[in-house]
């Protein structure tokens, strides 16, 4: 393509962020505190939409999320994120997985992400105290809960950044080409509205989520500083999610004290079960949850609830009343508002439709990878590979859960048709979570992964990575507070580098 050099605008900016979805946003909304010049490009609009993928990659197990559930525009995949915050464990901050970083680092940049999101963070020991619920005294089992965000769409939390202007913001805009001089991104070309435009950046910020950051790096690949890095793509990873079966409550009270998802001090928590295992030298991290297959439809009384009790106006009020009073549902609805108003508890839609529901780490592997299709090559293609190892864990913790919480007169798990799996059935029952991950992983070094500990592009002097595309572990649930995390640190080191 031949460009008029005549036609090109040239801008000069202090931190180019390059997506305007979760970590686009969060980073912009740290970096324009310190009244620098900044522009965020998105390639999307100012309404996100979904993203369909036609993978030619044929192979089992299939991901979904890679085929209709990637978000483009404003706001990204937080439009289709419930808001769910999920600390990593310390068993995942080693060494080898997370080299240079460490766990007490983590957990500080955690609590910073509580508070600008004005989370109410609440201690293990205080939440077991307020449910009173006693912690489980048996090896491999941890009960634990999850904080939400009360505005989990991003576009919708940051509007004010966006109304005011606080850095430029170019919608329909997506990088053409990069240019390096010594290690420095030196100027990015965009494409723009049908325009070409240069831009010269003191840092640019790659925030397009993990299956767009692969496509960015692997399409610039040519006469790049990391052309000859082998480890672009590589070592895909997400949370393997599985059905076990049906649960049976034996008591309802004990049952309703431990896993009903409630509120304390205006924070929605969620209570769950989690464990770890070491299987040929790896630990794996796993949790599981009670939950319904289907509740679209409860999930907008849920919602409406939720809403009025954090926002007590009157159009929280009205669409709160529109819901209960719906002439299928008006009893149910009843029964779980005055059974919510008494002890800030959500009763689930259904008790005889509980399921037992895990999710499990993957361990990466380099067959499990980002690639050029060989149809388009402007276009990625996916093929998730699995160790194997994950179905032993998956047993283990289903055998251990199921053990405490039957001898605990609690309930019981209808474990017939998940033991009766072989590892090929396995396979194609399981589902991917949309926690993908990976790609362009932290390391010590260029041989063994893409980014440095400072997500910094190995051979590069300016360009850096944020998002799970550069996790190389992702623990046992979703991956969204730890990216946050990172990015937060990541505003740290730039504040100090760059200011």
């Amino acid at each position: 393509m031949t460009i008029s050099k005549n036609k090109i605008k040239i801008f000069n900016t202090d931190v180019l962020i390059v997506g305007g979805g979760t970590s686009g946003l969060y980073l912009a909304d740290r970096l324009k505190k310190i009244n620098k010049n900044i522009i965020l490009i998105e390639k999307g609009g100012a309404i996100a939409s979904v993203k369909k993928n036609k993978s030619n990659h044929k192979t089992l197990p299939q991901h979904d999320g890679f085929k209709k559930n990637t978000s483009i525009g404003l706001g990204g995949n937080s439009t289709l994120w419930g808001g769910q915050l999920v600390e990593f464990d310390k068993e995942d901050f080693n060494v080898k997985s997370y080299p240079g970083i460490s766990y007490s680092e983590i957990k500080k940049y955690y609590q910073l992400v509580y508070k600008r999101f004005n989370i109410n963070y609440i201690k293990q020991k205080d939440f077991l105290k307020k449910i009173k619920q006693k912690k489980i005294k048996i090896k491999n089992l941890v009960n634990f809960y999850t904080h939400w965000l009360n505005e989990p769409n991003f576009k919708n939390f940051f509007i004010n950044n966006i109304k005011n202007n606080d850095y430029k913001i170019w919608l329909n805009t997506e990088i053409f080409k990069l240019n390096f001089k010594n290690k420095i991104c030196n100027f990015v070309l965009v494409k723009s509205k049908g325009k070409i435009k240069k831009i010269y950046p003191k840092v640019v910020i790659f925030c397009c989520g993990t299956f767009n950051n692969n496509q960015l790096l692997l399409n610039q690949k040519k006469n790049s500083p990391w052309e000859k890095n082998q480890n672009l793509g590589k070592f895909f990873q997400d949370h393997i999610g599985l059905f076990i079966g049906k649960i049976k409550i034996l008591d309802k009270q004990k049952f309703y004290n431990i896993f009903l998802n409630g509120f304390i001090s205006n924070s929605k928590y969620q209570p769950k079960i989690k464990s770890r295992y070491v299987i040929n030298n790896f630990n794996y991290g796993i949790s599981g949850e009670i939950k319904t297959k289907s509740e679209n439809f409860y999930l907008n009384f849920n919602n409406s609830l939720r809403k009025f009790y954090l926002n007590k106006n009157l159009i929280n009020l009205i669409n709160l009343i529109k819901v209960l009073f719906n002439k299928k549902y008006i009893w149910f609805f009843t029964k779980k508002f005055f059974y919510f108003l008494l002890h800030k508890k959500l009763l689930f839609s259904n008790n005889k439709e509980l399921f037992f529901y895990i999710q499990c780490e993957q361990r990466i592997n380099s067959k499990s990878k980002i690639f050029l299709s060989p149809k388009n090559k402007k276009k990625v293609d996916l093929k998730w590979s699995l160790n194997g190892d994950e179905f032993l864990v998956i047993k283990k913790f289903v055998n251990d859960v199921s053990n405490h919480y039957e001898k605990e007169d609690i309930f019981k798990i209808n474990t017939k048709d998940f033991y009766n799996l072989d590892y090929q059935n396995f396979i194609k029952k399981l589902r991917d979570t949309n926690h993908s991950s990976g790609g362009l992983i932290i390391s010590k070094d260029k041989k063994n992964g893409v980014v440095d500990k400072n997500l910094k592009i190995w051979d590069t002097k300016n360009l850096y990575i944020t998002g799970p595309s550069v996790f190389p572990k992702t623990s046992h649930a979703n991956i969204t507070l730890t990216s946050l995390a990172f990015t937060e640190r990541l505003a740290n080191h730039l504040t100090k580098k760059i200011y």
